[in-house]
Order: C-alpha cells, then sequence, then structure tokens
C-alpha cells in the first residue's frame, strides 16, 4: 500500500502502466483495482474509476475506502442517492475515519432534502469524533 500510494503521487504515468498490468495478471485482486479507480478518479475518468471501484468492491466487500470513494465520485456528479448508499456502507464497516463518512453521508442526504437523516449523522459524528470541526459546525448551520 505504502509503495502504491507513493508511486501514484510521484509518478502517476508509471504507476498507471504498472497497475494495468498487474490488473491483467491478477484481475482478483482488489487492491489493485483500487489504486487503478483511485489513479482514473485523478485524471477526471470518473466512468472508468466508478467501475474499477466497483471490481474492487466486488472482489472485497470490506474495502471502505472504495465505497467512500465511489460515494464521492457519485456525490460529485449530483447522485446522491447512489453516494449515500456508499457512505451507508462505509458507516455499516465502521473505520477509523467513520467521522468523516457520516459528515459526507450528511451532506449526500441533505442535497437529497431528508433534513432529519442529515442532522442525525452529523450527531452521530460528533459522538464519534466530539473535535470533528466540520460536523459541528455543518450542525450549527443546519438546525438555524
Amino acid at each position: 500500500n505504502r509503495q502504491a500510494s507513493y508511486l501514484q503521487e510521484n509518478y502517476p504515468q508509471e504507476a498507471f502502466v504498472l497497475l494495468m498490468a498487474m490488473a491483467k495478471s491478477h484481475p482478483k485482486e482488489a487492491v489493485v483495482h483500487f489504486y487503478l479507480a483511485k489513479l482514473y478518479a485523478g485524471r477526471y475518468e470518473s466512468r472508468k474509476a466508478t467501475a474499477a471501484y466497483q471490481r474492487a468492491l466486488e472482489l472485497d466487500l470490506e474495502l471502505t475506502e472504495a465505497y467512500f470513494n465511489l460515494g464521492y465520485i457519485y456525490a460529485s456528479v449530483g447522485k446522491y442517492d447512489k453516494a449515500e448508499k456508499m457512505y451507508e456502507q462505509v458507516v455499516a464497516l465502521a473505520p477509523s475515519y467513520l467521522d468523516e463518512a457520516l459528515v459526507n453521508l450528511a451532506v449526500t442526504q441533505r442535497k437529497q432534502n431528508k433534513m432529519v437523516e442529515s442532522v442525525h449523522s452529523l450527531q452521530q459524528a460528533l459522538k464519534v469524533n466530539p473535535d470533528n470541526q466540520l460536523a459541528a459546525k455543518k450542525l450549527r448551520q443546519w438546525q438555524q
């Protein structure tokens, strides 16, 4: 994971070529598809990124970062219902960044006019991490 991240940040084209080769030689490795998706997302190729994240999730249903990143892609193109489902999966898996997932879930709920649910998600985020400033700020704004 560290090596893949290093390559992605410093040598994205080389990382892309390497990951494409790895995806062909190791088609059932979820992490390969996950990092390939991140590269596609970094190139603003959201369709390819979405497909690669979905493939990663087919191979590993507990790959929380794939759900999180896929939720972000869906939200960025206005597919809030799909984004909400992705963030709900992250919340169900309770990763170390659960509060961030709850904030993103709240935002997607708000975009769908699910006001009560969005406030509840922010409250949950603050229960998980009382120091989450973004959750506290949004909660104050949305309760006014």
